[in-house]
């Protein structure tokens, strides 16, 4: 806990409030990024299932970011530590071709803190929410960005707008409490392939949030989204020291 905090830029623990929770959320993502560069370090049988002491080593304090399930389930731990009551529970992402992929997948959390219910995630490849979303109906805006929880066929659907754009589906999911046990056979064994497969990162930045996709570079700024093929390798690896800090 204390390492965890240390890196996260807290010289003391805070207090389980909103603030915090909406402060450290913000924060994990912009200090420990989504990546599937160690993807094939996963159990193939079940990609939830991992030694919390070693993910922790790599993911946070050695700075090589995770996927979703390494990711929230150390958020999970960390906001749990800090004294919130956090509900793991599971959905699956939109992808192309207007449909998600089978729940179980994606692994996020329900988060009570002030006599209020809040989703967390801080382990999504996409453009998503960089604060935790109130889980209510009704329009929320963040960094100039619009997100909205729908209901539909039996799940709750967060979608998200940026500005002049449609609103576009993020992922699914229900408020069934999750284990690791429920990524049993997930994929197959082929789970850390798939995810190893195409280079994918995301990180929070100030006022915004930036993802690449192999050389598919993505930035939104005050909700304004900007996207772009970087066809130089130098264009490249001005990006990656510029939001990645030279991480190859």
């Amino acid at each position: 806990m204390d390492k965890y905090l240390e890196y996260l830029g807290y010289a003391e623990r805070p207090a389980p409030t909103l603030e915090t929770l909406r402060e450290v959320h913000r924060r994990h993502l912009s200090r420990v990024q989504y990546d599937t560069r160690h993807a094939l370090r996963l159990n193939p049988d079940n990609m939830a299932d991992m030694d919390l002491d070693d993910t922790f080593e790599n993911v946070v304090l050695g700075e090589q970011g995770g996927m979703c399930l390494q990711l929230n389930t150390l958020f999970d731990r960390l906001l749990t530590g800090l004294g919130f009551r956090a509900t793991v529970v599971a959905g699956g992402t939109w992808i192309p071709g207007n449909m998600f992929y089978p729940d179980p997948e994606h692994m996020l959390m329900l988060v009570d803190v002030d006599g209020a219910r809040w989703l967390a995630d801080v382990g999504h490849a996409g453009v998503s929410f960089v604060e935790p979303l109130r889980f209510a109906p009704g329009v929320q805006r963040q960094d100039g960005c619009e997100f909205q929880l729908l209901q539909q066929d039996g799940y709750h659907v967060v979608q998200t707008r940026t500005k002049g754009k449609d609103w576009r589906m993020t992922f699914r999911f229900t408020t069934r409490p999750r284990t690791a046990k429920d990524w049993d056979g997930v994929g197959e064994g082929q789970g850390p392939g798939v995810l190893a497969s195409v280079r994918r990162r995301r990180r929070a930045v100030p006022g915004g949030q930036v993802t690449l996709t192999k050389n598919l570079f993505t930035l939104v700024e005050d909700g304004v989204e900007q996207t772009r093929l970087l066809r130089d390798p130098a264009d490249e690896r001005h990006i990656i020291d510029t939001y990645w800090e030279g991480r190859a």
